[in-house]
């Protein structure tokens, strides 16, 4: 691969995609497609003229695919939910193969109500479509990702070398107090996303996934949400002594290390949408922990650059933010060579 700029997390629902889920998907989700539908500057996600004239603004730029909002398993279940990721990722695998000088990969989408059905479709989408990973979401309708049913999953990316997207996913139908029934203010996605990224990196430390697969990066959206911004709460013995339960100070006594020293093995991207979130995840994660996600087309290409050009990091540094490691743990370069 020639050296380009990759825009490793970026959103995309490819229009054959929209009119299925507009079809099946279930409330509150439907409601969700609409407002995305009801903004212009979103487009993008379907119009794939618009999009390529907002790549154009950028030299020597490509992007990795990955479904947007609402997650799978929000919109349907059962056999139906299998029929959509399937469906979305034979749409992502065919706009790569179409333009592969701007897609240069996709995540997965999976059904994850249904742990056997997710294991199959990633086998399917890594060895058949070339998926570079798969993506999931922090919490699956409410439930945590760190439960046993999933540990086939996290087996299979780390055996296929693959990598793990992770975003947000609380909805406004969870309150955020008691004796309300919603989320008020929008505060479900501006603040409960992040929350919720930190405490998904949290709970995979705590219940051990990370010392059972190692190898398996997993790429954290929004700059890792509160995980870099509210480093001192992971570090030092903040985990352990807040853990009163017998079970989770059980946990935290098996791990192989210290709890904090884990979450500097997460990645984290740079569409933490202002300067000094992505310095935090910089400087928390290190330059070779953090890879170029703008969120496009939520933020334009040629913005998002701009931003990430005015921290003014050094010329190594930069390289590995804006290629180099999603080259590494991408794997992008064999990608080429095949």
């Amino acid at each position: 691969m020639a050296r380009m700029i990759v825009d490793a997390f970026t959103h995309v629902i490819p229009q054959r995609c929209l009119d299925r889920f507009n079809a099946v998907a279930a409330r509150p989700s439907v409601d969700f497609l609409r407002g995305l539908q009801g903004r212009p500057y979103l487009a993008p996600m379907w119009n794939m003229d618009a999009r390529f004239r907002a790549m154009d603004a950028v030299d020597g730029y490509a992007q990795i695919l990955t479904l947007c909002v609402p997650p799978i398993e929000q919109m349907a279940s059962g056999a139906v939910a299998v029929d959509l990721a399937r469906f979305a990722n034979d749409c992502m695998a065919e706009m790569v193969a179409q333009h592969p000088d701007r897609f240069v990969g996709f995540a997965a989408s999976l059904p994850m109500e249904d742990p056997d059905a997710s294991l199959a479709e990633v086998d399917r989408a890594v060895q058949q479509l070339g998926a570079r990973g798969a993506q999931v979401f922090t919490n699956v309708n409410g439930r945590p990702l760190d439960e046993p049913r999933y540990e086939g999953l996290w087996a299979r990316l780390q055996q296929m070398n693959r990598s793990l997207w992770v975003h947000g996913a609380r909805r406004y139908v969870t309150p955020d107090y008691d004796g309300e029934t919603w989320s008020r203010f929008g505060l479900w996605a501006a603040l409960g996303w992040p929350y919720e990224m930190a405490l998904f990196a949290a709970r995979m430390v705590a219940s051990g996934v990370l010392d059972r697969y190692p190898r398996l990066p997993m790429y954290l959206h929004h700059s890792a949400g509160m995980v870099a911004t509210f480093s001192r709460r992971v570090n030092g013995s903040w985990l352990e002594l807040q853990a009163e339960a017998p079970a989770d100070q059980e946990a935290y006594q098996r791990l192989q290390r210290p709890p904090a020293t884990y979450f500097k093995d997460f990645f984290a991207d740079t569409s933490g949408q202002t300067p000094e979130a992505i310095r935090a995840a910089l400087e928390f994660f290190g330059a070779d922990h953090v890879l170029l996600g703008s969120d496009s087309p939520f933020i334009s290409p040629a913005d998002h650059l701009r931003t990430v050009q005015n921290l003014q990091l050094s010329p190594a540094d930069f390289e590995q933010v804006v290629s180099g490691n999603a080259r590494r743990i991408l794997h992008l370069d064999q990608v080429a060579a095949g």
